[in-house]
């Protein structure tokens, strides 16, 4: 029996100093279980089970067992005594006030069984009285789009039935994904195959391309899918979205010598673009959030930009920020968030000349910095494409990116003499005419007051009196 105890792996020790002490005790005492069984130390003596369970539980837990007051003697050689005392230990330390917080921020995650997973380990330590009620409306509440309103349109519906419904969701998007791959796939070797002969003509401009008329009997996917592909933002020419079909893609700009991308697509040299482009878009935002003029934000985007940004990551994706200790929300454009994560949002964006802005809405996620690995959540607007993403005082005051010094600029004065305050010359325009004004009407109840401080003021000489017009 001592080596099939052997052969067992022990259970971890039980943590009762960090975390939800009820539930890590559960979780525990699960586990010892278990390990009891599996390795036949059940049908051993109970001093034994007692025994094996302090050495799995660890060090603290048997200085806790050796101050246990037991009320009937043996009881101490009982392992269902024993993790009775050691449970009543626990029970006192759980804080359903925190877990239910924790309960409600636990954010949506794929695939849909991990994050009920989840939340059933946050309900069981919550002590909800309806825990299925909660656990729907959680559901409910965390999901978006489509998924909110399939669930929203049924009218008495429970946990189970949620479930369902969720998972049948998330199955469904899958097999369109599935389709839409392979449908794609169809079409890019109908399009090498079609355009195998213009294979020199390849990244010629639109413009200088032969126009070709392609009769109704010929399959009209490749010609489609050809005018679909967007012009490459490194090269100027169209072509399949890979980086190693770009012409661009290892060669140096002539312009600014940067790498994998062509003179004509430089942002360096064309930072100034027309009024349908997206760096446009990006001034008038910037305009809107600093208040600075439209020249001065040209200049601070353009090559040889001021302005302070960081690198943070977002969705898996490292997205730059601008730094504004202006903003009052941060921003972020539409492209990195995905359509679910984005919930409604009542802020309206109000510009230096008063201008509403309606948002597309907003996101909760987590900010983390690849330079430290400092971490945060924050509330951001989603906003569109084009548009410039910026953290505002808090977050960034939050994520230690800038610190603010609140210096004394002004000596506080703690004496009650009135000190040499040195000597000023004013300059008088002759040409202003001079105006008498009467002199201001007190209360009577401060005319006292006001007379005695006037006449200190004449004795230390700092008023003099004057009896003629002036």
């Amino acid at each position: 029996m001592a080596e099939a105890t052997n052969t067992f792996r022990l259970p971890p020790q039980l943590n009762v100093t960090e975390g939800n002490v009820s539930e890590n005790f559960k979780k525990w005492k699960r586990q010892v279980e278990i390990y009891l069984v599996a390795s036949g130390a059940v049908k051993k003596d109970g001093a034994v089970q007692v025994a094996i369970i302090l050495n799995c539980a660890g060090p603290n837990i048997v200085d806790i067992f050796d101050q246990i007051q037991w009320t009937e003697g043996g009881d101490e050689k009982k392992p269902d005594k024993l993790l009775e005392k050691l449970e009543a230990y626990c029970n006192p330390r759980k804080n359903e006030v925190l877990e239910s917080h924790r309960f409600w921020m636990v954010p949506y995650q794929e695939p849909f069984d991990n994050f009920l997973t989840e939340l059933r380990t946050r309900a069981n330590s919550c002590n909800f009285q309806e825990k299925d009620r909660m656990m729907r409306d959680k559901i409910i509440f965390s999901v978006t789009g489509k998924f909110q309103e399939l669930l929203l349109r049924e009218d008495k519906i429970n946990l189970d039935k949620a479930i369902k419904i969720c998972r049948a969701y998330e199955q469904s998007n899958k097999h369109v994904k599935e389709l839409r791959e392979s449908t794609s796939s169809t079409h890019t070797v109908n399009k090498v195959t079609h355009h195998d002969k213009f294979k020199k003509k390849a990244y010629q401009p639109e413009s200088k391309r032969p126009q070709t008329r392609y009769p109704q009997s010929q399959s009209k996917t490749s010609y489609n899918t050809q005018t679909n592909n967007k012009e490459c933002n490194f090269c100027g020419y169209k072509h399949e979205r890979k980086k190693e079909k770009c012409p661009a893609w290892g060669k140096t700009c002539d312009a600014c010598k940067g790498r994998n991308h062509f003179k004509a697509k430089c942002k360096k040299i064309h930072s100034i673009s027309s009024t349908q482009s997206d760096q446009e878009e990006d001034d008038c935002w910037l305009n809107a959030i600093t208040g600075h003029t439209s020249e001065n934000v040209i200049h601070a985007i353009g090559a040889e930009s001021k302005n302070i940004s960081a690198l943070m990551n977002v969705n898996d994706c490292d997205v730059r920020f601008q730094l504004d200790s202006a903003a009052d929300v941060n921003t972020i454009c539409k492209r990195y968030i995905r359509k679910e994560q984005v919930k409604p949002s009542t802020i309206t964006l109000r510009m230096w000349n008063k201008t509403p802005m309606k948002p597309i809405g907003e996101v909760h996620l987590k900010l983390i910095n690849p330079k430290n690995g400092d971490e945060t959540m924050a509330t951001l607007v989603v906003v569109p494409n084009g548009h410039m993403n910026l953290l505002g005082l808090e977050t960034i005051r939050r994520m230690g990116l800038i610190t603010v010094n609140d210096d004394r600029f002004i000596a506080k004065v703690e004496t009650q003499k009135i000190g040499d305050l040195g000597e000023i010359t004013l300059k008088v325009d002759e040409n202003v005419p001079a105006k008498t004004l009467p002199s201001r009407k007190l209360p009577l109840s401060l005319q006292d007051d006001v007379k005695k401080e006037i006449d200190k003021l004449v004795e230390r000489q700092v008023l003099i009196p004057v009896t003629e017009p002036s």
